[in-house]
């Protein structure tokens, strides 16, 4: 019983933590949310960013409110895609609880069906072209997302088609 009350209460400190943490994440987070559309837009066309709903909320195993940064719900797959900043993320630089605490939410998300895939924000601005490799290796056999060829601006095929 006390072990479950113990718990409990190292929860509902968690859940205060992350809600202020959220709310700081939020105001702040401007550009790399700007940053994660503008990637995704270039990989599947402006026209699919519709599937991406931002801070969707979600509970995890423990019954505690939690917000995914980016869901997509297509069909039967669910996916998770969470940009970490360094200073609220990197293990060496959180307080040991807060990176326990993300341990627990990605553990519920896998859980509870989802797929996680996670970028850090320097590699949305150092390595852009690889996160779009990765998105289409991630997410483009999705049929709601897959590029098809006639519709790629500098794709060969397109080229081919106009010649006629």
């Amino acid at each position: 019983m006390k072990e479950e009350k113990k718990t409990k209460e190292k929860g509902e400190k968690r859940q205060s933590e992350n809600n202020s943490n959220n709310k700081s994440l939020r105001k702040g987070s401007s550009s790399s949310e700007d940053l994660f559309m503008e990637i995704f837009a270039d990989t599947f066309g402006l026209e699919k960013v519709q599937y991406l709903m931002p801070e969707q909320p979600f509970e995890d195993i423990y019954g505690y409110p939690r917000r995914i940064d980016y869901a997509l719900s297509i069909g039967y797959e669910k996916y998770a895609l969470e940009i970490d900043g360094q200073r609220y993320h990197d293990p060496l630089q959180v307080a040991k609880d807060k990176f326990i605490d993300d341990l627990i939410r990605q553990n519920s998300l896998i859980y509870q069906g989802w797929k996680v895939y996670r970028w850090a924000y320097r590699q949305l601005t150092q390595s852009p072209e690889q996160v779009k490799s990765e998105l289409v290796q991630f997410l483009g056999n999705n049929p709601h997302l897959q590029i098809w060829p006639i519709f790629c601006p500098n794709n060969e095929h397109r080229r081919s088609l106009q010649a006629i």
